[in-house]
């Protein structure tokens, strides 16, 4: 509740008070998949992960991402989303993603983990969305 008190604003993007020395990879991502990131690193003790979620694609939040990932010296920086890849924000950011990094100098190629492209958002069996769900995570957070 505090962050809705007077005199707080919105934050386009939201950042953790990251080790800035261990971290190696970072995960951007928007909405509720950022709570399954979180969950899946804690379980698992990693702390060479910092998780971006964006809370504003558009207008996008350059200038305020270039300035988080410039804190780190990363080996791997990955896009995730649980939306199939041609249904979720994928095609919007990866252009304002690889400008960020060139204009860094952040000599890493963006990754995409999510769902394949799909004519539907969702598969109809609840077994199987939960299956993909924790792939997905995994393959966004192994070493």
């Amino acid at each position: 509740m505090s962050e809705f008190a007077p005199k707080t604003k919105f934050q386009p993007i939201l950042t953790e008070n990251s080790n800035t020395k261990k971290i190696k990879k970072a995960i951007l991502c928007s909405g509720k998949i950022y709570y399954d990131l979180i969950e899946a690193r804690e379980a698992k003790k990693l702390d060479h992960i910092t998780i971006i979620r964006l809370e504003e694609i558009y207008p996008f939040p350059s200038e305020l991402i270039k300035k988080e990932l410039q804190k780190y010296k990363l080996t791997e920086i990955i896009w995730c989303q649980e939306e199939p890849k041609n249904m979720g924000s994928w095609f919007f950011i990866r252009d304002y993603l690889d400008e960020i990094l060139e204009e860094s100098k952040i000599n890493l190629r963006l990754k995409y983990v999510g769902r394949i492209a799909s004519a539907s958002p969702a598969t109809g069996y609840a077994s199987y969305h939960k299956e993909e769900q924790e792939k997905l995570i995994n393959e966004a957070i192994k070493l």
